[in-house]
């Protein structure tokens, strides 16, 4: 069994492609039908795709008699046919990774930008379904425990096989190195301080610790990293508040880092 109607309209759910039906006719017929031998599907024109949500099965002798030559319909044995069509649609969506970290073995770290090509891939399938994805996807990753350089094709999974991809796979590519945990000790800068107020700082130092690839242990650069409190915005009162460090080589992470108490 086919359904015919017009290619600007997809199917959201499986169409049923299966009905029964008690029919009349010479034994020889009968039996070649029942094999399947040189059986064409019957098909069902649906003028108004997007409008049928469902076909009663009393509705179909009507349809198959002049496909079925030879055969006298007794009655449909099957009930109502539920399908569901919507208007094709595409939409274009980004992809990326998130939280790489799970896919690192113990002890390594992202030491590079993570590539993806293409970033962005178009989807095709039902308006009602495109609307439903959001403008960004993720790509989930086969490996675990990666400790060296990643360069492999990662599929676009998708929940449903009413939507194709185009492509279907992209390349990822990222670099990989052993972490190098270090604990340091900066002077703590003040900025956007209140007109109105002089805060009381109950620090002027911080401790942190970091953790970043033992390649670029030797490029970070003492001045260059710092700790900032931005007070813009704050009113009067008592706060404990995180610093921002800044300065650090790219691919670091603060993993550790004192809080400061601050009174107006």
């Amino acid at each position: 069994m086919t359904f015919e109607y017009e290619e600007s309209y997809v199917p959201v759910t499986p169409l049923p492609h299966h009905i029964q039906i008690n029919v009349t006719g010479l034994g020889w017929q009968l039996l070649r039908k029942s094999l399947g031998l040189n059986l064409v599907p019957l098909a069902i024109p649906l003028e108004s795709p997007g409008e049928v949500k469902k076909i009663v099965g009393a509705s179909l002798p009507a349809i198959f008699s002049p496909q079925l030559e030879g055969f006298q319909i007794n009655f449909i044995l099957s009930d109502t046919l539920h399908i569901h069509l919507d208007k094709k649609s595409t939409k274009e969506v980004h992809l990326k990774i998130d939280s790489i970290e799970r896919y690192l073995k113990n002890e390594y770290v992202l030491a590079s930008n993570i590539g993806i090509q293409p970033e962005v891939v178009i989807l095709e399938g039902p308006q009602c379904l495109l609307n439903t994805l959001p403008d960004t996807l993720s790509l989930l990753l086969s490996s675990n425990s990666i400790d060296k350089s990643y360069n492999d094709e990662v599929e676009v999974e998708l929940e449903s096989e009413m939507i194709s991809r185009n492509p279907p796979v992209v390349s990822v590519d990222f670099s990989v190195d052993k972490s190098r945990v270090i604990t340091d000790t900066v002077f703590l800068q003040v900025i956007n301080l209140p007109k109105e107020f002089k805060p009381v700082v109950r620090a002027r130092e911080i401790i942190f610790t970091y953790r970043l690839p033992e390649s670029q242990v030797n490029s970070i650069s003492g001045p260059s990293v710092t700790a900032e409190l931005d007070l813009n915005g704050f009113e009067r009162g008592r706060y404990k508040l995180v610093p921002t460090i800044t300065g650090l080589p790219a691919f670091s992470k603060v993993i550790k880092i004192d809080t400061i108490d601050i009174n107006f």
